[in-house]
């Protein structure tokens, strides 16, 4: 199976935003799968909102089947591939969150296990919302030593590629066999954001008066 071309997409968006930014993924569409555009996190569909997307952006694998946002979609099977060239995560060895980017060797494609959902906007259009599904970290050589030290580490799920068809198409008592840390390689590099251009003033300037036909001004 090939993995459609991806690249990396923030959690924190609003409605109009996400809709222009869609992710692809590869969706079990029973009896087939199928190759979608999905919208970043975000289930509780009732209220798009920078946090609604924040805390539905991953799914816990310990509790997917269990919260009212992911159970439907793991219940019926609703699993996803999301293709992704790296993904990032805050490094707190300064004190200070610092971005960095974790890839595989030469930017080989990941394939991150996930859930999806669809539901229809009120304006009539049917859209599709996804999350990513994550393990703990504790003990991996390069996904251990992210996030805040107090907070517990975490990981999304990278499957191999030869789990990518069983995972889409496996029963749903046998998905959670997918559920462990990746041991492949990583690689992981600071890759800080550019710091925010500060907006432009809103004060108003005011032009001087045009000159009269003498050209005098007063």
């Amino acid at each position: 199976m090939t993995l459609p071309k991806a690249r990396p997409s923030s959690a924190s968006r609003s409605l109009a935003r996400a809709d222009k930014k869609a992710s692809p993924i590869i969706a079990a569409c029973a009896p087939t799968t199928s190759r979608l555009h999905a919208l970043t996190g975000c289930f509780n569909f009732s209220a798009w909102c920078v946090n609604a997307v924040r805390k539905t952006y991953n799914a816990r694998t310990e509790t997917v089947a269990k919260l009212p946002s992911f159970r439907e979609s793991w219940a019926k099977s609703w699993r996803c591939i999301i293709p992704a060239e790296s993904i990032s995560e805050p490094n707190w060895g300064t004190g200070s969150a610092v971005r960095w980017v974790i890839q595989q060797p030469a930017a080989y494609p990941m394939g991150i296990a996930g859930i999806y959902r669809r539901w229809k906007h009120q304006d009539g259009r049917e859209l599709f919302t996804f999350a990513m599904l994550t393990v703990n970290a504790d003990g991996h050589p390069v996904m251990e030593g992210f996030h805040r030290p107090q907070d517990e580490k975490r990981m999304v799920v990278i499957l191999d590629p030869s789990d990518y068809g069983p995972w889409l198409s496996c029963p749903v008592d046998e998905a959670p066999s997918f559920f462990k840390q990746w041991t492949g390689p990583l690689e992981a590099s600071a890759a800080p954001l550019p710091p925010r251009v500060p907006k432009s003033s809103s004060a108003r300037t005011t032009r001087p008066p045009k000159a009269d036909e003498g050209g005098q001004l007063f």
